[in-house]
């Protein structure tokens, strides 16, 4: 009987391999989705390394095919967007920098399609990884509701970072969810959204985040809640975020996804206005953002990178700034005749610039010689290479200049902190919130002041807030030139004290040049390192000082001007020289770039110039500023029409009129002729006759 039992088990064994698939093998590389779901430990691990995984598929370096950690959308995006300048195939560099543009396509094979493959499917992993978690935790505990809330706070903004990445950057996306069972098929195929649709899913995926952290506390150990760990793993590397700053940086990156979704100018407008970005809520979420950079201390060898640095300092030949924006910084006039060339006759050219992003000095060889410290926390950000390292390219590309401030980090082996949010970005957003809104006022007050101690080297004033400007009466300089280098003759107005004269805040630039003299409230000037001897603030001005200032307005108006009637018209007449184009080029280093129109009194001319006092100077935006009569000579061929100004009796007679009338309407409105009752009224209270 036994033997017949075992016989038996035997042909049952037989006929059940009989029935398997020899074709099936097991895949000892498949994840073992059953093992990390159903520990806790591992399931927590999984969700820490989202967000690590969403950097990887934009900066960080993750890999796809045979693509190496620079075949990515990052190198082709800064060539489109001119933040870099390079001809070479590698990344696809050269055809997407190429002018016109050429068509991208996501055929098999095409050019960067390893590129444009890798961050569509990195951010999916990204983005599924945080689903998978979400959905485990629905049936497993981490230990405590505390603990469960911070991984379901985690996942969550790592879903919305992933997916809000992905409608950046692409059509459409997958948006799967912890509904979509991942856990039970990893097979599961979910159907394409539109981008704006994913924009949204990612947005309420962060805010869901924002809700989780922002509530009580749930009940466990203090260390199963916030801040984010930093140990056995980092969950974001070198943050230790608590609940407020982990909130404050889902906002930012709500700000950068709401108005960064738009495709064209027209959808970047308000929705008010036709547009598909909701600029008060961007405005929201950026003044409510990171009140710092947001850096990340990178180490690669424990999967924190930031990949195109290997690269960038390779030689000009992979890097290079725009000559095209970089250019604009300019002051010299460079800029202008650079313009003015034919594209193909274009060389690059010396940026001068007081702004101290850039090396200084008016020649190459003198910002050769400036010491650039490659860090981020120091100027200038841009270094003038050495001639001998240029590298030929699109003339309307190359420049003299590389972008410097990552170099430390470079020769670190890319290990130490980078940022990869600043506050100038989100500041920005909603500053561009503001003009978009018509609030002025208000985009100037979200400009940070330390962007622009940053850029403009320590200026003695700073940037305005609110009502602060219009408060402003006067400045006295105290040095003869306000271009002159600043050696130990400044002010430093942030030490100043209550009384002694001098501003607690604020008073933004009056460009007026030469003997030292006033500057009203016109046209933002920088006083970086110029001597100040004084700042006198007015208070807000009442009836009288409005019709003070009316009345010199429209005096303006007694003056007219017409051409002038000689070819050498006599010394002291007073004129007006509309600058050519070609004048505006010429007379850059004289009085400014963008110069229009030229005033003062005339010393003197020849055949070939003009030589004057100068009164004041109006640029082609119609910004006027006022000069203190210094001396410049402009050559004829750069005026394009000469006036005379006059005085016009006529004019006068008709204001003084206008303004008579004024006057007594608006004394008579407020009493100020004795009619209308007493000039003081009798206090209420006390004694005396008469009262009821």
């Amino acid at each position: 009987m036994g033997k017949l039992r075992y016989r038996l088990y035997g042909v049952l064994t037989l006929g059940l391999a009989a029935c398997t698939d020899p074709l099936v093998v097991d895949n000892p590389n498949n994840p073992d989705r059953g093992r990390v779901f159903s520990n806790a430990a591992d399931l927590e691990q999984l969700i820490s390394n989202t967000y690590a995984r969403v950097h990887a598929g934009t900066l960080g370096g993750g890999t796809v095919l045979s693509g190496g950690i620079n075949d990515a959308l990052q190198p082709q995006l800064q060539v489109m967007g001119m933040e870099n300048v390079s001809a070479l195939a590698n990344f696809a560099m050269g055809p997407r920098g190429a002018i016109p543009r050429n068509p991208i396509t996501n055929a098999r094979g095409s050019q960067g399609s390893i590129g444009n493959y890798r961050d569509w499917v990195v951010e999916h992993s990204a983005a599924r990884m945080a689903a998978l978690g979400i959905a485990r935790l629905q049936t497993l505990t981490l230990g405590s509701p505390a603990r469960d809330a911070r991984a379901r706070a985690f996942a969550r903004f790592s879903q919305g970072a992933a997916l809000g990445n992905l409608a950046l950057a692409y059509d459409s996306a997958s948006i799967l969810t912890e509904n979509d069972n991942p856990e039970a098929d990893a097979a599961v195929i979910v159907p394409l959204s539109g981008y704006r649709d994913v924009m949204n899913a990612a947005l309420g995926y962060l805010e869901s985040a924002i809700a989780i952290a922002s509530g009580p506390k749930p009940a466990g150990p203090a260390g199963d809640w916030f801040p984010l760990p930093l140990t056995p793993t980092p969950w974001i590397s070198g943050n230790a975020l608590d609940t407020t700053q982990f909130v404050r940086l889902a906002r930012s990156y709500k700000a950068r996804f709401r108005a960064g979704v738009a495709r064209t100018p027209a959808q970047r407008a308000d929705v008010s206005a036709g547009g598909i970005v909701d600029w008060n809520l961007v405005i929201q979420d950026a003044t409510n953002g990171i009140t710092a950079d947001f850096n990340i201390t990178m180490d690669r060898t424990v999967g924190w990178d930031i990949a195109w640095v290997a690269q960038h300092f390779a030689s000009a030949n992979w890097h290079q700034m725009s000559q095209f924006w970089l250019g604009m910084a300019d002051t010299s006039g460079g800029y202008d005749i650079w313009l003015g060339t034919a594209p193909l006759l274009r060389t690059p050219f010396v940026v001068v610039t007081p702004d101290r992003r850039f090396p200084q000095g008016t020649d190459r060889p003198a910002q050769n010689a400036v010491t650039v410290p490659g860090t981020f926390a120091a100027t200038p950000y841009f270094r003038n290479r050495a001639p001998g390292s240029d590298s030929p390219g699109d003339a309307i590309g190359i420049s003299q200049y590389d972008f410097f401030r990552s170099r430390t980090f470079r020769s670190a082996d890319r290990v130490g902190p980078y940022p990869v949010m600043t506050r100038a970005e989100i500041r920005l957003l909603a500053a561009e919130g503001y003009l978009r809104l018509a609030s002025p006022r208000s985009a100037r007050g979200a400009v940070p002041e330390e962007q622009v101690r940053e850029h403009l080297g320590r200026p003695q004033v700073g940037v305005p807030h609110g009502d602060r400007l219009r408060r402003l009466w006067d400045v006295v300089l105290r040095r003869p030139r306000l271009g002159g280098p600043a050696a130990g003759d400044c002010l430093e107005l942030a030490r100043a004290e209550p009384g002694d004269g001098r501003a607690q805040r604020a008073v933004l630039r009056h460009g007026r040049h030469g003997r030292p003299g006033r500057g009203g409230t016109g046209e933002l000037r920088t006083l970086l390192e110029r001597g100040l001897l004084m700042v006198r603030l007015r208070r807000r001005g009442g009836p009288l000082m409005g019709a003070v200032g009316l009345a010199s307005t429209l005096l303006v108006g007694c003056y007219s001007y017409t051409p002038l009637p000689v070819v050498a018209p006599a010394p002291r007449t007073r004129v007006a020289l509309v600058l050519s184009d070609q004048g505006r080029v010429g007379a850059g280093p004289a009085v400014g770039s963008g110069v229009a129109r030229v005033e003062g009194a005339l010393l003197g001319s020849t055949d070939s110039d003009y030589t004057l006092r100068v009164a004041a100077v109006t640029d082609i935006r119609g910004a006027k500023t006022r000069w203190s009569g210094e001396t410049i000579t402009l050559q004829r061929p750069w005026v394009g029409n000469a006036y005379e100004r006059r005085f016009s009796k006529s004019r006068t007679y008709v204001l003084l009129g206008a303004l008579a009338a004024g006057f007594v309407a608006f004394a008579v409105s407020r009493d100020l002729f004795g009619g209308g009752g007493p000039l003081i009224e009798t206090p209420p209270g006390g004694g005396g006759g008469g009262q009821e």
